[in-house]
């Protein structure tokens, strides 16, 4: 159950907090792969079978309300959640809202192949690191939080903010992986 909350805290607090979406929120799709319900996957065992706790996304109109699912899990906001779809990377796009107010909204790296989806959290330190090397003039960027355990933030996703996060390579160094399994 811990590890269900703390990735829901992860998904919600969206990795990657983005101040504003920009013209891409309107132009973000349904991915048909992530609709259904999902489960965190822990070598061969599903972390919360034990439990019956899990992730759904559940498609409204243009967009995923996003839940999570189980024992202890209480939130009354409703995260919605778009696709955008990089040259060689799928984002989430997801705000939540509590009371008609949107409190956080942000971008998560994902993947989907069969009933295995994958969620690419970035790290941040060398993350950065990498775009202040490689892309010197990007300003997209900002590091928030302390040096070990801050966070990327971009203040407006841009095309160019997009093509930077796409160009970081697909490496553990860059991004933690966690994985989910879909379920019936």
């Amino acid at each position: 159950m811990k590890k269900l909350l703390i990735f829901a805290v992860l998904f919600l607090s969206s990795c990657i907090w983005v101040d504003d979406f920009g013209e891409y929120w309107e132009k973000g799709e349904v991915d048909a792969a992530l609709e259904g319900k999902w489960m965190l996957e822990e070598g061969k065992q599903m972390a919360q079978k034990q439990n019956n706790s899990y992730f759904r996304f559940d498609k409204r109109s243009k967009e995923y309300r996003f839940e999570a699912i189980g024992k202890n899990v209480k939130d009354d906001a409703t995260v919605t959640v778009r696709s955008i779809h990089a040259k060689h990377y799928h984002f989430m796009m997801s705000r939540k809202e509590k009371s008609g107010q949107q409190t956080t909204q942000g971008l998560v790296r994902y993947a989907v192949k069969g009933d295995v989806m994958t969620i690419y959290e970035p790290h941040t330190v060398y993350m950065m690191e990498w775009v202040k090397k490689n892309r010197p003039k990007s300003t997209a960027f900002k590091e928030g939080g302390s040096a070990k355990g801050g966070f990327v933030s971009i203040a407006t996703l841009t095309p160019e903010a997009l093509a930077v996060l796409d160009a970081v390579p697909d490496d553990e160094r860059y991004w933690k992986s966690i994985t989910l399994r879909k379920i019936k």
